[in-house]
């Protein structure tokens, strides 16, 4: 008897020491990962080479994902992208894009070359534009009327013919989009004819610039789950279908920005409407509104994104 019971707990120590052999094996395998990551954040997306991957007119969560080893592959539009230059009208949270950009360039100049130039919320010229340059204009928030006349105002002095692309982005503190006094039904008209009064800004600038790429931006997002961000929502929705009926850029940040790593997206609905509208996701922000250094990445990366599609359709 006494045996048998020494050969149960014989077994039992040898099933324990087999789970903790185990445990250290899974322990060190995830050591090594990590450290064949090269120190990079949790949160940062795991590129694959896809070779049928290639940008479109539409840039979106997943081309953060392959964008990296697609411009590894290709170097010669890297090449290309290193002779275009931007002008970039923005707020806040443009700074964090170009700080994205900033960040991307100093850890990987060769194969993400644009520098940016700030030329100051009157946007004036600096003379001949430089290739591989970035230049941003922050001119601060504001209605979203004023930030229209603005940026016609940087393209009557001659951006418009001194750079490849031009984005002017919106913000997600914009006041009129952050109105929810109003009928929810008159709301999403005014928000809809918000987003067609972006689309005829960006559509004056290409008519006056035929060779000229313009980039139509769609609103931020934040982890609110105010009836603002379902606002945003709906701002973005009809931008979104004015720009696949009119064939446009756009650059959609709000569908990287709520969008994790793994390409599940972050939303919620809107008690009010019953509509599900997106969120971002906290693991990208500071305040629930502006990005970290995981955010400014996944922006830069969609930003270099929409570089490719800028330069192989020019």
């Amino acid at each position: 008897m006494a045996s048998c019971v020494q050969d149960v707990k014989r077994r039992g120590l040898l099933r324990l020491w087999v789970v903790v052999i185990v445990g250290v094996i899974v322990l060190a395998s995830g050591f090594v990962i990590l450290s064949i990551h090269n120190g990079k954040s949790f949160f940062e997306d795991i590129n694959r080479f896809e070779p049928s991957y290639e940008p479109g007119r539409v840039v979106d969560h997943r081309d953060v994902a392959l964008i990296e080893e697609y411009l590894r592959h290709n170097p010669e539009v890297v090449q290309a992208i290193a002779e275009s230059n931007w002008f970039f009208a923005h707020a806040s949270l443009g700074g964090n894009m170009l700080d994205g950009m900033m960040l991307l360039h100093k850890e990987n100049p060769q194969l993400y070359p644009l520098v940016v130039q700030k030329v100051g919320s009157s946007g004036n010229l600096p003379g001949q534009a430089s290739p591989g340059t970035i230049y941003a204009a922050n001119r601060r928030d504001s209605d979203q009327g004023t930030k229209r006349e603005l940026f016609t105002s940087y393209m009557e002095k001659g951006w418009g013919r001194q750079v490849t692309a031009v984005m002017n982005k919106l913000s997600y503190t914009d006041r009129e989009n952050i109105d929810a006094k109003l009928e929810w039904d008159e709301n999403i008209q005014k928000t809809q004819l918000l987003a067609e009064y972006y689309r005829y800004t960006m559509a004056i600038a290409q008519e006056a610039n035929p060779d000229l790429k313009v980039v139509s931006i769609t609103m931020p997002l934040t982890t609110n789950e105010l009836s603002a961000n379902f606002m945003r929502y709906a701002f973005n929705q009809e931008l979104r279908r004015i720009c696949q009926d009119k064939e446009m850029l756009l650059f959609d940040i709000a569908d990287v920005e709520s969008h994790f790593p793994d390409g599940t997206v972050s939303g919620d609905v809107h008690k009010p409407s019953g509509i599900w509208s997106e969120q971002l996701v906290a693991l990208y922000t500071t305040d629930g509104g502006h990005m970290n250094n995981d955010g400014k990445r996944r922006l830069a990366k969609a930003w270099y994104a929409m570089a490719v599609t800028v330069t192989i359709e020019n």
